[in-house]
């Protein structure tokens, strides 16, 4: 690699005549971004669905699987709220019918199929708000969805490590406390 330590300068040149002004972006969603932050509140709004669905209707849960799958139904709806506040009146109450259907058998059958899914999807989630965010102008509906789409990339690795992992520790003894403590599976040498 080249080394560029010499080289660099913390100067600022002098302006010219041909130097540009920038204009600061504005805070509130422009008419664009209100558009743009519907749909993805009509996706999160879909995507609980689909979680509450998943969790009602497919049987075998374990402990340990039903607290992450409401805790994921939790964190959507949370994120269905803060685009709803932000939107205000122009928000959709309303998840998209369209999306539900093409998805809702994916989150049927066993608990692993489902918890493949559901990483699938958070997978898929990660990569539609980074490019929302490309398209986004006002700085609040980019500052919520940025901080959104981090969470949904933690949700996909929490459920990956959840279906790989987990399976293996047996279950725990309760402490009193009403949680379980849990060890590894002791591992072959």
């Amino acid at each position: 690699l080249p080394f560029f330590s010499g080289r660099a300068s913390a100067t600022t040149p002098p302006a010219t005549d041909e130097s540009t002004t920038t204009t600061v972006p504005p805070r509130r969603p422009t008419d664009d971004d209100v558009a743009l932050l519907a749909a993805a509140l009509q996706i999160e709004l879909t995507v609980e669905g689909l979680y509450r669905q998943a969790i009602g209707t497919v049987a075998g849960w374990t402990e340990p699987q039903a607290a992450l799958m409401t805790t994921l139904r939790q964190a959507h709806l949370a994120y269905s709220n803060s685009l709803s506040g932000l939107l205000g009146k122009s928000a959709p109450s309303t998840r998209s019918e369209e999306l539900f259907d093409e998805w809702k058998s994916s989150f049927s059958g066993s608990t692993d199929d489902v918890l493949a899914k559901a990483s699938e999807l958070e997978s898929s989630l990660v990569a539609t708000h980074l490019d929302l965010l490309a398209k986004l102008q006002g700085t609040n509906g980019a500052a919520l969805v940025a901080s959104i789409q981090v969470a949904e990339a933690r949700q996909g690795q929490v459920e990956t490590v959840h279906r790989r992992i987990m399976p293996a520790w047996p279950r725990g003894r309760d402490t009193g406390s009403g949680i379980a403590t849990r060890q590894p599976a002791a591992q072959p040498r």
